[in-house]
């Protein structure tokens, strides 16, 4: 009487631990899912962050070159204006 008592409860506690086996690769996945969906979420932000900062430094070296050449025709302009000699 005693074998079948202990072989119930032996097959109980077997099946309690596979239960929480199951459960927990579950929550596991479930949590690096999650881990794996955040970073992936970081990492397209900071890529975004780092294309608007890339575009904002071509734009602006981009205007720099375009407006150089006024700016040195500007300075030439007063160059020429300060070093003419003067007519009295």
């Amino acid at each position: 009487m005693r074998a079948p008592v202990v072989l119930a409860l032996l097959a109980v506690a077997l099946l309690a631990a596979l239960a929480r086996a199951q459960e927990e690769p579950e929550d596991t996945i479930q949590a690096k899912m999650e881990t794996y969906m955040q970073q992936a979420t970081q990492r397209i932000k900071d890529t975004l962050a780092s294309l608007d900062v890339t575009r904002l430094a071509q734009q602006s070296r981009q205007w720099a070159s375009e407006h150089l050449d006024t700016f040195q025709s500007y300075l030439e302009q007063l160059k020429r204006t300060f070093t003419q000699p003067q007519t009295s």
